[in-house]
């Protein structure tokens, strides 16, 4: 349902403990800016239709490394291919690694 509403709580008044040091958390912030996020090409056929892209979905932190999730999306797989190879080099330069789950439709 696109009018679906999603909500969160959180119980834990506490501070949360700060999993990544100055520098790591600096690191992280530099890779967030660099990604490509939203739609990078639209189609040249269909006029405002997004043919390819990448949502940052979630970031998380437990104690010792930080999870970015990205969402790519592409009609044309070697457009969203290459999307992929952007992330990995983007993660790639931030000393990070790069993991990319099997593609969704």
């Amino acid at each position: 349902d696109a009018n679906a509403n999603a909500n969160a709580a959180h119980a834990d008044a506490s501070p949360p403990a700060r999993p990544l040091d100055d520098s790591s958390a600096d690191t992280l912030l530099a890779m967030l800016q660099s990604l490509p996020i939203g739609p990078s090409k639209y189609s040249h056929v269909l006029p405002d239709l997004v043919e390819t892209s990448n949502n940052l979905a979630s970031v998380s932190c437990d104690d010792d490394e930080a999870t970015v999730l990205c969402s790519s999306r592409s009609s044309v797989a070697p457009a969203l291919e290459s999307m992929r190879e952007r992330i990995r080099s983007v993660a790639t330069l931030a000393g990070a690694r790069a993991d990319a789950s099997d593609a969704y439709p």
